[in-house]
C-alpha cells in the first residue's frame, strides 16, 4: 500500500504505510528482503521532502543488509538495482554528480548483466521446454506402445484360451464320436445279423407260401373236374321231368353248391399270378370281353339281367387267360350284387399309352368301412349277393394281383345303395 501511496505522492500515508511495514518485517524469521524494498521506497518518500539524512540512513541500511546477505539470488541483484538508482538520484539532489554518475553507471551495468542473463535463461528455458516437450512425447508413445503391446497380450490369452477350450471340446467330442462310431458299428452289426435273419425267414415263409399255393393249385385242379362233372350231372337230371317239387329244389342246391365250388377251384388256381408266370401275347381285347359276357349270360338272365358291352377291336399284349378271369369276376360280382332286371354295362376306352374297361352296375354298392379291404385276400368285406348268393372272397384280390402283373391297376367308385364301377387300366404295350 506503501508503495501505491507513494505513486499518488500521498507522501504522509506512504511513509506511514511503509514504517508499519518495515516494523513488521525487519525481524528474524520474517520477510526482511520484504522490509529492505519497503526501506528504499521510504528513502525515496524522504528524498521527495528534501529529507537527505533519513534518505541516507535507510540506504546505508540497506547496504548493510546487502554486505550481510551475500546470497546472489534475483530478490537480492533486484534490491541492488534498486539501490544503486536511488542512490544515483540521491547524489544528484546533492549535486554531486560524479557519484551520481558512478551510481548511474553501476546500475546500468548491473540491470543490463541481470536482462542478459535472462534473456539466455528463457533460451535454455525454451530449449528445455523443447526437450520436455519432445520427452513428454516419447513417453506418450512409449506408454501407448506397452498399451498396445498390454492389449495385444490380453488378446493373445484370450485367443490362446478360446483355442484351448475349443481344442478340449474336439478332443472331447471326438472321444465321444469314437465311442458313438463303435456302438454304431455294433448296432449296424446286430442290424445286418438281423435282416440276414429276417431275410431268411421271409424267403422260408415266401417258400412255404410257394408250396402252399402250390399245393392249393394242384388241390383246385383235381378238385374242378369233378365238381365239374357234378354241375353237368346235375343240369342233365334236371332236364327231366320226372322229379317232383322237393326233389328239383335238391337238385337246384346241388348245383349251386357245385357251380360256388367250381368258382373257389378257379379262384385258387388263380392265386398270386406273377409277371413271369404270364403268358403274355397279341391279343383282341373286344374278343375277350365277347368271350368273357358269353360266358357268363346265364348267369345274367337268371337274374333278368341284361349284359351292355360297349367295345372295340384293338390288339394289346396280354395274358388273355388270365384277363379272362379279371373281367368274370368283376362282372360276376356286377352279376351278384345288382337286383333281379337291373342293367350292367361294360365298356372300353383306349388312348395311345392304356386300355381301360369299366364294369359298372347298380345295385348295392360298397360300405365305405369295406373301401380299405376290399382287395385283401380273405377279408371281411365278402358279403352275399341280392339273391344269398356265396362269395368267397378270393375274385377282386386275384384280380388285383394279375392286374398289377400286367403293370396295371384296378380301383372303383361307388355309391351306396345306387352302384359300383370298377375299373381296370392295362398298358397297351
Amino acid at each position: 500500500m506503501g508503495g501505491l501511496y507513494l505513486k499518488q505522492n500521498n507522501i504522509t500515508l506512504a511513509k506511514k504505510s511503509l514504517k508499519e511495514s518495515i516494523s513488521i518485517n525487519d525481524r528474524p524469521g520474517f520477510e526482511r528482503g520484504d522490509a529492505q524494498t519497503a526501506k528504499l521506497k521510504l528513502a525515496k518518500a524522504y528524498l521527495t521532502e528534501h529529507n537527505s539524512e533519513e534518505t541516507l540512513r535507510l540506504i546505508k541500511e540497506v547496504e548493510d543488509y546487502l554486505i550481510i546477505n551475500k546470497v546472489n539470488s534475483y530478490s537480492n541483484q533486484s534490491l541492488r538495482i534498486k539501490l544503486l538508482d536511488l542512490t544515483a538520484d540521491y547524489y544528484l539532489a546533492q549535486n554531486d554528480f560524479k557519484s551520481a554518475f558512478e551510481n548511474q553507471k553501476r546500475y546500468r551495468q548491473l540491470n543490463d548483466s541481470i536482462l542478459q542473463i535472462n534473456n539466455q535463461t528463457g533460451v535454455n528455458n525454451m530449449e528445455n521446454a523443447f526437450k520436455m516437450t519432445e520427452q513428454s512425447y516419447e513417453l506418450a508413445l512409449l506408454n501407448k506402445e506397452n498399451t498396445y503391446k498390454d492389449h495385444l497380450l490380453i488378446l493373445g490369452i484370450v485367443f490362446s484360451s478360446i483355442i484351448i477350450i475349443l481344442l478340449l471340446i474336439v478332443y472331447k467330442n471326438l472321444k465321444k464320436s469314437r465311442k458313438n462310431v463303435q456302438i454304431l458299428k455294433l448296432l449296424n452289426e446286430k442290424i445286418n445279423h438281423q435282416n440276414k435273419n429276417m431275410r431268411k425267414a421271409l424267403d422260408a415263409l415266401e417258400q412255404s407260401q410257394d408250396d402252399n399255393t402250390k399245393m392249393l393249385k394242384v388241390i383246385a385242379h383235381d378238385l374242378r373236374n369233378p365238381i365239374s362233372a357234378i354241375s353237368m350231372l346235375v343240369a342233365y337230371m334236371k332236364r327231366e321231368k320226372s322229379y317232383n317239387t322237393a326233389e328239383l329244389e335238391i337238385l337246384d342246391m346241388i348245383s349251386k353248391s357245385a357251380n360256388s365250388a367250381l368258382d373257389l377251384a378257379n379262384d385258387l388256381l388263380n392265386i398270386q399270378s406273377k409277371a413271369t408266370e404270364l403268358k403274355i401275347e397279341e391279343e383282341d381285347i373286344l374278343t375277350t370281353l365277347t368271350y368273357c359276357i358269353d360266358q357268363l349270360k346265364l348267369k345274367a338272365n337268371a337274374k333278368n339281367q341284361q349284359l351292355l358291352l360297349e367295345a372295340y377291336p384293338l390288339i394289346i399284349a396280354i395274358d388273355s387267360g388270365k384277363i379272362w378271369r379279371v373281367l368274370s369276376n368283376l362282372i360276376t360280382n356286377a352279376i351278384k350284387f345288382s337286383p333281379i332286371g337291373a342293367p350292367i354295362n361294360i365298356k372300353m376306352k383306349s388312348t395311345t399309352s392304356h386300355v381301360t374297361i369299366a364294369v359298372e352296375d347298380f345295385g348295392i354298392g360298397i360300405p365305405e368301412e369295406y373301401h380299405d379291404k376290399i382287395f385283401e385276400m380273405f377279408s371281411e368285406a365278402k358279403r352275399k349277393g341280392t339273391e344269398g348268393e356265396v362269395s368267397s372272397g378270393l375274385g377282386l384280390s386275384i384280380s388285383k394281383q394279375i392286374v398289377e402283373a400286367h403293370g396295371g391297376r384296378i380301383w372303383f367308385e361307388t355309391v351306396l345303395n345306387k352302384g359300383t364301377t370298377f375299373y381296370v387300366e392295362i398298358p397297351r404295350v
